[in-house]
């Protein structure tokens, strides 16, 4: 997944309309919650192809480190 589909995934996910940005700190969208962290999971678990665990996940602090996840 290239940081561009990786970039869309997440305004999807995010349930924004304005572009995401890789440095954005999830901590600033108020949708980062429990409902979009398990969308996030369930995305991306058909995107890569090792799993990703959920403490990871819980300890991003930005975009960019979502998207590293799921680069292995």
């Amino acid at each position: 997944m290239t940081e561009a589909e990786f970039l869309e995934e997440m305004q999807t996910i995010l349930d924004v309309e304005d572009a995401v940005d890789m440095d954005a700190n999830l901590e600033d969208f108020d949708t980062w919650d429990s409902l979009s962290f398990v969308s996030f999971l369930a995305a991306m678990s058909g995107q890569c192809a090792h799993r990703i665990e959920p403490k990871a996940v819980r300890g991003a602090k930005t975009v960019r480190e979502l998207y590293a996840l799921t680069q292995g």
